[in-house]
Formats: C-alpha cells, structure tokens, sequence
C-alpha cells in the first residue's frame, strides 16, 4: 500500500490523503496474464456524511494503469467537501507545443501538440 494526498487548487488549504493497494490476482485472463485489482481509498468522510467508497480497478493490462488511477482519483475527489472555494482567476497556460518553429508551413496532415496547465 502507497499513500498520495489530493488538493483542490481552489482551495490548497485542505489535503486529503489516499491509499493505493495493488494486489495480484492468481486467475488469468485470457491471454494468460494474472489481473490485478487495484484499490483507491480515503478515510475522508463523504461531503453528504458518511464513509467515501472505495474506488476498484480490474485490469490485466499495466498499460493505460495512469489513466485510471487518475479516473478512480477523480471519483473519490468528487466526493470530498473541499470546503470554501476561492474563484479562479488564473487563465491556463500553453506552456509546450509541437511542431515548433516555423508554422506557417506545417503539413495539414501533422500532428499539432501542445500541453496545457491550469
């Protein structure tokens, strides 16, 4: 088991802790992979009162695993009072982008990037 903390950046004052168990599961898929049931979890109680459920993840693939551990996450943090909110009054930020350089002259059939912070 591994502990994360949320924050909310509408209000950074409030952390709340999470755990992550993972746990390997003997039956195979069928491609013969063992599957693992992953666990997301808090002891934060839920914004209505009462225990916040924890969150499952069945997968036999470790490869989209950062996708859904941040969906669970997500679950859990939409549960969570998180309290008075302060506005947001930052805009986001393009801080990478691709192709670089010279765009004028970019093929209609690339690949256009860019990351965008909040």
């Amino acid at each position: 088991m591994a502990e994360y903390i949320l924050r909310n950046s509408l209000n950074p004052d409030k952390v709340v802790k999470c755990s992550i168990t993972f746990r390997k599961i003997t039956n195979k898929n069928e491609e013969g992979e063992s599957v693992w049931l992953i666990q997301i979890a808090t002891t934060e109680l839920h914004k209505d009162g009462g225990n916040i459920t924890p969150v499952f993840i069945h997968t036999a693939s470790l490869n989209n695993i950062d996708a859904e551990i941040n969906e669970a996450t997500e679950k859990i943090a939409a549960q969570v009072d998180w309290g008075v909110l302060r506005p947001d009054t930052r805009a986001p930020i393009v801080y990478i982008t691709t192709p670089l350089g010279d765009v004028e002259n970019v093929d209609i059939n690339s690949n256009v990037v860019f990351d965008v912070e909040d």
